[in-house]
């Protein structure tokens, strides 16, 4: 009888155990509206025969897509920990500084997935008004008013995970939309977002940021970059390839060459990350 109750127990703790190694599952929620406004559009460039400006009338597009992730297999605690990092409220508002891991487990414990997506919708709702609303729509060269985001899974394991927040935002009137990308990794053993100081050795720095100079170096005449010697971004992250660092519209090279990101091979960075990190990656 002892023997079986043994046998029973420690069944039940390698069924935890392997549930606890198990890398979280994700489902996606996106949210696309759009509206088209027949407005005022004034041409400067002609006139009428008194001299007097023209005034055409038009549609402009607006838009708005949204695009999200919602963890909802995988250990209770770190479900709880990465969802705060992706709950927005209806103003767009990020509040992973103000809900705690605790707070959120409960909030998706009692609520649907239905109710993300209501607050999407009523953000789309909101910025729809708004640009309908806006008078400097009317008399703009911008023919749309529109704006994205968008989250994706970049590497998903057991002890770490790490998601790309991208989005797109071109404000009718301005020359040129702007694009952003940012990537984030985290210790999911440890429950925390990891730095660029907890990612790599304080001691390597010098001789992993060598290695970013090289690789910048190896890009620099095809991306236009006119600062090869750049430090470390903050904005850097693992991935299944290697080291993350990736650089903003204007942050090195022209907005022609878009965003740049440079990849590290973990053949190359290894020696340089701490050994906490190198244990995450079972390397």
């Amino acid at each position: 009888m002892n023997k079986l109750i043994i046998a029973v127990a420690f069944s039940l703790l390698a069924s935890s155990a392997a549930f606890a190694q198990q890398a979280l599952q994700f489902k996606t929620i996106k949210v696309e509206k759009k509206k088209k406004i027949r407005c005022k559009v004034r041409d400067y460039a002609a006139e009428s025969e008194d001299g007097e400006e023209v005034i055409k009338y038009g549609k402009a597009t607006t838009s708005f897509t949204a695009h999200t992730l919602y963890a909802e297999k995988g250990e209770p605690r770190v479900r709880a920990f990465i969802n705060q990092y992706l709950t927005l409220d209806a103003a767009g508002k990020d509040l992973s500084g103000s809900v705690t891991a605790d707070s959120v487990s409960r909030l998706y414990g009692t609520l649907e997935m239905i109710d993300i997506k209501k607050i999407l919708q009523s953000k789309a709702q909101a910025f729809l008004e708004d640009s309908d609303a806006n008078d400097d729509l009317k008399f703009s060269f911008a023919t749309a008013d529109e704006t994205s985001s968008h989250v994706a899974v970049e590497m998903n394991t057991p002890t770490l995970l790490t998601l790309n927040f991208s989005g797109w935002d071109y404000p009718a009137g301005a020359a040129h939309g702007m694009s952003y990308n940012f990537c984030t990794t985290f210790d999911l053993k440890n429950l925390r977002q990891l730095s660029i100081t907890d990612i790599v050795a304080e001691e390597e720095m010098a001789d992993a940021t060598e290695l970013l100079h090289e690789a910048l170096r190896a890009v620099a005449e095809e991306n236009m970059i006119t600062n090869a010697d750049a430090d470390f971004s903050e904005n850097c992250a693992l991935t299944s390839e290697g080291f993350l660092c990736t650089y903003g519209l204007y942050e090195i090279a022209p907005y022609s060459s878009g965003i740049i990101n440079i990849v590290i091979p973990y053949d190359k960075i290894l020696p340089h990350l701490t050994p906490e990190v190198k244990e995450l990656l079972g390397k």
